[in-house]
């Protein structure tokens, strides 16, 4: 298991160099990166995720993300207990917004997830939290998911803590 952490954590290494893109792509790793986001290990999803978050700007690489199922895997691990997934899960999403697919970016259920996020004790989950929601959300859409949301606490066991 080291030696596939290690692994994803090259592969996530190597996406932040944009020289890098089309190799990557042709190899196939921004489908492995997707694969392993559902993975149980949170080390190789949270590698995995920042990859992502690595390749997200690029237009080809946003539309492979979106048009494979990325949007809804990644607004999943939002629920994560490990901050540095969330932010790196957050920041993909802004992302990832095309015209085409802010909807779905934009959904109701996210909403109401930065919404709680944006009380968070991390500032940076904080920070990204209320920027995606003032950014990419209309007031409209956050007023109507903040009325069926407030004073909803935030389950312990699904608050973002530090990576040891």
């Amino acid at each position: 298991n080291d030696a596939r952490c290690q692994v994803m954590a090259n592969l996530a290494n190597f996406s932040y160099d944009p020289i890098n893109y089309e190799h990557l792509r042709s190899l196939g790793v921004l489908d492995l990166f997707l694969e392993h986001l559902t993975e149980e290990d949170a080390t190789l999803t949270r590698f995995a995720l920042g990859g992502l978050c690595n390749l997200a700007l690029d237009s080809e690489n946003k539309d492979h993300i979106n048009g494979s199922g990325g949007i809804s895997q990644i607004s999943n691990c939002l629920l994560s207990p490990c901050v540095e997934t969330v932010t790196y899960a957050i920041t993909s999403l802004m992302f990832l917004v095309t015209a085409k697919y802010k909807a779905d970016i934009t959904n109701d259920t996210n909403i109401g997830r930065m919404i709680e996020l944006s009380q968070h004790s991390d500032k940076r989950i904080q920070n990204l939290a209320v920027i995606f929601l003032d950014d990419y959300c209309s007031r409209d859409q956050v007023y109507k998911v903040r009325s069926t949301v407030s004073n909803i606490p935030l389950p312990v066991s699904q608050v973002p803590t530090s990576q040891s």
